[in-house]
């Protein structure tokens, strides 16, 4: 299946690492901690370190992303 959607699969795994290049962009503008949880109310509750916000989660996503290709 993979093959045959070769082009999608690489086109989705750039813009889900998209935020990854972003926050390297912006890197000395995020603050120590970012915002990473919010409440229904939109307000934030849990944070994380902009190291783990900026690279970890997109590639947590990214790997389930593969996996998800490759099935």
């Amino acid at each position: 299946m993979m093959k045959r959607n070769k082009n999608k699969v690489i086109l989705s795994s750039i813009v889900v690492l998209l935020p990854m290049v972003i926050g390297l962009l912006i890197w000395n503008q995020l603050p120590k901690d970012v915002a990473t949880h919010f409440s229904f109310n939109g307000q934030p509750d849990g944070y994380s370190s902009k190291e783990f916000a900026v690279f970890v989660l997109p590639l947590i996503v990214f790997v389930i992303h593969l996996f998800v290709s490759l099935l």
